[in-house]
């Protein structure tokens, strides 16, 4: 392979390309034109199908509105039968038949004689019709120019009433009549058959052609390929293989396969260094941010979440209008056990309180806050009242079960004063809903302490 000069394979390879690509585009053409063909002599099938479907059911249209206009003397029939008559229905189907379709003078006999056939009935059909209108006296201005330049014998016009009634059925439903119907569906099946025999015929060789241009065109295809396929694995081989394995592994984050000659061996040994490195110092520096992020969230004394995340959550939760409970939890005379026992045993207490309300999140699947020294917030997804005094109840319960012993080795215990307010309630902003929780808070608080209420109900 190092002998031959990748320039001269290269160019050889180009101009086969151009070869094919020629070839290919010549092919497709065919392969179209074949397909076309064959499309349009199934098309015109169809059509010629539906449009002899369309003249059989126009005779037997105008059959229909002659039995009825005969049998009930309902003249909507006698005009339904002449609009079809006067225009051309019949006749202009037989064109279109005649357009879509180069008919063969078999073809164009049968047709036409399924035509004629159904002229010939509208003569029959014309007198029944006429007979009929002179015998139920139908108004002159009623009777359609066809039917009244219709000329009857002497001997039908000197006919009773009943007796031109009688007539008129009787050729109606005569067996002449029914048997020029039935030539008439013998004359449009033999057209349907010969257009189908030679439909048959001519798509079988459009289908043979089409087969031919699209086995030639895919064997083009196939070499095509096959000589781009070559290209590309030559300029792999002896150029680029190297570089596009170097470039995926960059775009990856992983380190280059050691691969290539040695000056891309070394450059990738290096690069693999320096890289490794950087992902370490990235390591490090994702821990700290990811030890930052948990400051900002959380109170460092009692570990539960800090105001600011609360206001990030209550935000959330507004934006996403789901209904949604806040309690605000504060310590009963908090400042009194700092003054006579001391900060540290402050800081004890706030974080056995932090541990009940913990336990209160994790059983009714809500969040624990520590809002502001002695002051807590829980938020809840529930905004049911009997859900909410389960709650309040388990905090209160819960919390009335902390001890803790003092510097005197006395046991001190605590209590807090509960409130709470729902998005249920009409709060449409958050400053609206942490104010009325507030004020259910400061009511526990003026009515004795160590209880909850609920923001504008009674307290429990």
């Amino acid at each position: 392979m190092k002998k031959v000069k990748f320039s001269t394979i290269f160019f050889t390879c180009l101009c086969l390309s151009g070869i094919f690509v020629c070839l290919t585009i010549f092919s497709i053409m065919q392969f179209i034109k074949s397909y076309n063909s064959l499309e349009k002599t199934q098309s015109q099938f169809l059509q010629c199908l539906n449009y002899s479907a369309n003249l059989q059911q126009a005779s037997m249209n105008l059959t229909r509105n002659v039995e009825h206009f005969v049998t009930l003397h309902d003249i909507d029939y006698l005009e339904n039968f002449c609009k079809i008559v006067d225009l051309n229905i019949r006749e202009e189907l037989v064109n279109k038949i005649d357009t879509v379709s180069e008919l063969s003078p078999t073809e164009k006999k049968e047709i036409q004689h399924a035509l004629d056939l159904s002229n010939e009935l509208l003569q029959t059909e014309l007198s029944s019709i006429k007979l009929v209108v002179l015998a139920i006296d139908v108004e002159p201005k009623n009777i359609p120019p066809l039917v009244k330049n219709f000329v009857l014998t002497q001997e039908e016009l000197s006919l009773s009433r009943e007796e031109k009634l009688r007539l008129a059925r009787r050729q109606i439903f005569s067996s002449e009549y029914v048997k020029v119907r039935k030539k008439i569906d013998v004359a449009v099946s033999q057209f349907y058959n010969s257009v189908q025999s030679r439909t048959s015929d001519d798509l079988q060789h459009q289908t043979r052609l089409t087969e031919k241009a699209l086995f030639f065109n895919v064997a083009i295809i196939i070499l095509l390929i096959a000589d781009i396929v070559c290209i590309f694995l030559l300029t792999f081989i002896l150029v680029v293989n190297p570089m596009n394995s170097f470039r995926t592994s960059i775009s990856k984050g992983e380190n280059l396969k050691l691969i290539g000659c040695q000056e891309l061996y070394s450059t990738a040994q290096e690069f693999n260094k320096f890289s490794n490195k950087i992902i370490s110092k990235n390591k490090n520096l994702a821990k700290e941010n990811k030890k930052l992020d948990k400051l900002n969230t959380q109170d460092y004394l009692t570990k539960l979440y800090n105001r600011l995340h609360f206001d990030k959550i209550v935000a959330e939760n507004y934006s996403s209008q789901k209904p949604f409970c806040v309690f605000i939890v504060d310590i009963d005379n908090f400042k009194k056990i700092n003054d006579t026992y001391g900060h540290l045993i402050g800081d004890k207490i706030l974080q056995k309180l932090a541990d009940v309300l913990k336990k209160a999140a994790l059983t009714f699947s809500g969040l624990a806050f520590r809002y502001g020294g002695e002051e807590f917030a829980l938020l809840f997804s529930v905004c049911e009242q009997s859900k909410i005094d389960e709650i309040a109840t388990f905090l209160i319960k819960s919390v009335h079960k902390i001890r803790k012993l003092t510097n005197n080795s006395s046991v001190l215990t605590i209590t807090v004063s509960v409130g709470c307010a729902s998005t249920s309630q009409g709060n449409k902003t958050v400053l609206n809903l942490v104010k009325c929780a507030d004020t259910a808070l400061y009511k526990a608080k003026a009515t004795g302490k160590d209880k909850f209420v609920m923001y504008e109900n009674s307290s429990h």
